[in-house]
């Protein structure tokens, strides 16, 4: 088949989404999907035990299934339907979401009006209709160590991380920022083609963030479209895996940002700090249970 009956044959929208045990989430958004109108809808399930591939096959068929025999993990997984989608614009969408009317329609427009945009994002809001935010900076060296130190936790408003979150924008105007969240952000074909998948070493986080920034190194920028309304219920997956787990999962991301775009020393710091700060976490836990031992006797 010729380049140009390729072309012809090539949907307009691929919509790409990663499930793990979220079958009644899942099974919403597609419906929300199928009357949006999606060209394509591709799901990846990594082993989930809740039924998910038997609900597919019975109420999407037309849904294209990728199977994996255990969990790959997010970014694994995601990679397997970027390489699969055909579509002229490819949607990463969350399962946990739910597009409201028009929302995917305004991305593609926005793409259309802004050739020099790679992507675009969603306004996010949770389910009670406040503003779930997305779109920031991409992180500094005193950005991450604020964030590792607990800085940014626990003084919100310092300066340096109301740089980093767009603090004077309320989110209400279209813009360019440097980075959006992955729970829905589309992207271009030439995007894929230029830039490449996400890269495999952020197993569950900061690979938007990564992404984005190699979007950026491509003479690629990133809009966020108000426009384009999105309500996000937020971690669902994530919330299946232990605390222990998410908090080793978020840190190891961390690393792997700091030695891509900072440099060993820089990692190292941060690993020194996360240690640190398990040690000391470790040590309160045993003087509360010492106390507690020696009130029972």
């Amino acid at each position: 088949m010729n380049q140009e009956a390729n072309q012809m044959l090539r949907p307009s929208l691929s919509v790409c989404l990663v499930s793990y045990n979220t079958r009644a989430l899942l099974a919403h958004c597609l419906a929300i999907l199928a009357r949006e109108g999606a060209d394509e809808i591709i799901v990846a399930d990594n082993a989930s035990r809740d039924g998910t591939p038997e609900m597919l096959a019975e109420k999407f068929p037309r849904v294209w299934l990728i199977c994996n025999a255990e969990n790959l993990n997010y970014t694994r997984a995601m990679n397997q339907l970027l390489n699969a989608a055909r579509g002229e614009f490819v949607l990463l969408l969350n399962p946990d979401t739910e597009p409201q009317p028009g929302a995917l329609w305004e991305l593609q427009n926005a793409l259309a009006q802004h050739p020099q945009w790679g992507a675009a994002g969603a306004r996010l809001e949770f389910p009670d209709g406040s503003l779930q935010r997305t779109g920031n900076r991409f992180p500094t060296r005193v950005y991450l160590l604020f964030h590792a130190l607990g800085v940014n936790a626990r003084v919100p408003s310092n300066r340096v991380r109301r740089a980093n979150v767009y603090a004077e924008w309320d989110r209400t105007s279209e813009r360019e920022v440097d980075c959006l969240s992955g729970a829905c952000l589309m992207v271009r074909r030439a995007v894929l083609e230029q830039v490449g998948l996400l890269d495999e070493r952020f197993t569950m986080y900061k690979e938007e963030v990564d992404w984005c920034q190699r979007m950026h190194a491509r003479g690629w920028r990133v809009g966020y479209v108000p426009r384009a309304r999105v309500i996000h219920h937020a971690e669902q997956s994530a919330q299946q895996v232990s605390a222990t787990r998410r908090n080793a999962l978020y840190e190891n991301s961390m690393l792997q940002y700091a030695a891509k775009y900072f440099g060993a020393p820089m990692a190292t710091s941060l690993r020194a700090i996360f240690w640190f700060k398990r040690q000391m976490y470790s040590l309160r836990r045993a003087r509360v249970r010492t106390s507690k031992t020696g009130r029972a006797l």
